[in-house]
């Protein structure tokens, strides 16, 4: 970790990745009309489930090898939570979610 504070170069090379992927995330699941994205600056995205339980979504998405994380307190009720990680995973994602529609 300190050494990729020492190459901002790299650093700044992955960061702009990270941006670039989350865009391509929540543009691609904005073709779900369930799923609502909250804005995020971070390497993941909270997206509310509309219509659907998103207990049972996290629960499909596992059968489909997709690991997200599961929210349903005040305030983040019925949501996802999903990483920004490789453009692989963003697209196996989305397989997931059009086999689970």
């Amino acid at each position: 970790a300190l050494a990729a504070l020492d190459d901002r170069a790299w650093l700044a090379e992955k960061v702009a990745l990270i941006v670039q992927e989350r865009a391509r995330l929540v543009r691609e699941l904005g073709r779900f009309e369930w799923l609502r994205p909250f804005p995020s600056q971070s390497n993941f995205v909270l997206f509310r489930v509309l219509g659907r339980d998103a207990g049972q979504l996290k629960r499909d998405l596992e059968q489909h090898g997709v690991l997200v994380r599961y929210f349903n307190k005040p305030g983040v009720d019925n949501c996802i939570r999903i990483s920004v990680g490789r453009p692989s995973d963003t697209d196996k994602l989305v397989a997931a979610l059009e086999q689970i529609r």
